[in-house]
């Protein structure tokens, strides 16, 4: 017996598919001219693609990916999977594990991986490899002001600034104090992951002892936390709370009102003496910078409270005295006799007579002007009986006149 075939619904798919494809036509046309959006892969794909396929597939595959690219890609796919990487062409390696692992370490720390490498004395670009093989695809580097401060401070002392240098060489030296700092604990950690940033101990009293002797800053930035917070005695502080003890009363001077309401309303706790070792230190030492350095606290606070008791520059100058009107100068005598003019009184306007209209007359007699014919003549006439041009047209005109009185 066979079993009953369900009915054909040939003609109906083939419809429907029909249809469809009418309806997705432009939209499948318009995805075609789409532009495709490239994105890197990730380290494992290539790693397994090459594996299985070889260097040709994935470079067809990821066509806009240089080969070097895609080999570290690949080597760091690698390390994630826990696959046997390739051989350094039988070149020995300058560095030993430990320098590497603590080269990492600071550079991760710093957040550049050159610093990692000046610390560790390792070449440039000597922790790219070491980076690949443990899977860490991201470099760290300097990015934003830091980086800026950097070339400032190299231009600067390429061109013989003294601080530039100065402050080139504490940040090397503190590159080599976090080396130091993070090849101790490192050592205390038996087993280190095949991948990945390496592993560092706990905070413990052990971990203390193997980095006592460090720079503090250092071992605070490595393992923030792990120094005990000490406060600071100052003992220049306690000498001059001695010395207030010992000393006798100064004289203060006369206070206002208005400023001993003000001193009322001060803190009860703060940082400078009361205002009698105020005034005694201020009798041996008038610079504020100085009273600002031995009361550990800042120049405008020393300004303040010299401003406050009556001790300032201000206050202690005499304030000069205005000197007094000189009387003004007596009047020399003179013979000359004071003289009133009289009132000087304006004339009354005189009214304008109005001719009318009418009886103006227009009778304008305009002297009769010379044509072409008529300058021509006096020119002639000058040429041949030796007169000027004024002179033979004055005598061209006079003759036109009394031609035209005949006519």
């Amino acid at each position: 017996m066979t079993a009953s075939s369900p009915p054909s619904t040939c003609g109906a798919s083939s419809d429907s598919s029909a249809s469809g494809g009418a309806r997705e036509g432009p939209a499948r046309e318009l995805r075609e001219h789409r532009p495709r959006r490239l994105h890197d892969p990730q380290p494992e794909a290539v790693a397994r693609l090459i594996d299985h396929y070889g260097v040709e597939a994935a470079e067809e595959r990821w066509h806009w990916i240089e080969p070097r690219s895609l080999g570290s890609l690949a080597r760091a796919g690698r390390a994630r999977l826990g696959m046997r990487l390739g051989s350094n062409n039988g070149r020995a390696r300058a560095s030993d594990p430990a320098q590497e692992a603590a080269a990492v370490e600071v550079a991760f720390l710093v957040w550049s991986q050159r610093a990692g490498e000046r610390a560790a004395g390792m070449k440039l670009s000597g922790l790219l490899g070491v980076l690949h093989e443990r899977g860490i695809t991201e470099a760290p580097m300097l990015r934003g002001a830091t980086r800026g401060e950097n070339s400032r401070d190299g231009h600067l002392a390429s061109r013989g600034d003294a601080e530039a240098a100065a402050r080139i060489e504490a940040r090397l030296e503190h590159e080599r104090d976090l080396y130091a700092v993070m090849r101790a604990p490192l050592a205390l950690v038996p087993e280190q992951p095949a991948t990945g940033r390496y592993r560092l101990p706990d905070h413990s009293p052990e971990l203390a002892a193997a980095l006592a002797g460090h720079p503090p800053d250092a071992v605070d930035r490595a393992f923030p936390g792990l120094l005990p917070r000490e406060v600071p005695v100052d003992a220049e502080w306690e000498a001059a709370a001695e010395w207030e003890a010992a000393a006798p009363p100064a004289e203060s001077p006369a206070i206002p009102a208005a400023q001993e309401s003000v001193m009322n309303l001060a803190p009860r706790a703060r940082s400078v003496p009361s205002d009698d070792a105020i005034r005694a230190h201020h009798a041996e030492t008038p610079k504020a910078a100085d009273l600002a350095a031995r009361w550990g606290v800042s120049t405008a606070c020393v300004y303040q409270h010299l401003r406050r008791l009556g001790l300032g520059r201000l206050s202690e100058a005499p304030v000069p005295a205005l000197p007094a009107p000189a009387p003004a100068p007596e009047a020399p005598a003179t013979n000359v006799v004071a003289f009133t003019p009289a009132p000087h009184a304006e004339p009354a306007p005189v009214p304008a007579t109005v001719v009318p209209r009418a009886a103006v007359q227009w009778d304008v007699a305009f002297p009769n002007r010379l044509g072409l014919d008529d300058l021509v003549l006096a020119v002639a006439l000058a040429q041949r009986a030796g007169l000027g041009a004024d002179e033979a047209i004055r005598f061209v005109r006079a003759d036109a006149a009394a031609a035209g009185r005949q006519a």
